[in-house]
């Protein structure tokens, strides 16, 4: 009987990791819209913008690129999660 409590509660523990795991990206991925430097919506707008810069703004470039970045990275993560 014990065995099968410690199994619930194990069971219990990580569907919370998980869930508190999917919050944390949510919560990032939100922040990613906030502030100065905005967050390519898709690689197409990151390229647009690199085009249209014409080298100017390389620091903006690539600030954007590590947001996006970021961003792919933890929606990635959460579509593991959903698996």
């Amino acid at each position: 009987m014990k065995n099968e409590t410690e199994k619930v509660s194990l069971g219990i523990q990580n569907i919370r990791k998980v869930k508190n795991t999917k919050k944390f990206i949510q919560d990032q991925l939100a922040k990613l819209d906030r502030g100065i430097v905005a967050t390519p919506a898709s690689m197409n707008d990151l390229r647009a913008f690199a085009r249209a810069n014409g080298g100017n703004m390389d620091m903006l470039l690539v600030h954007q690129a590590m947001k996006y970045g970021m961003k792919l990275a933890l929606q990635n993560i959460a579509d593991e999660l959903e698996k």
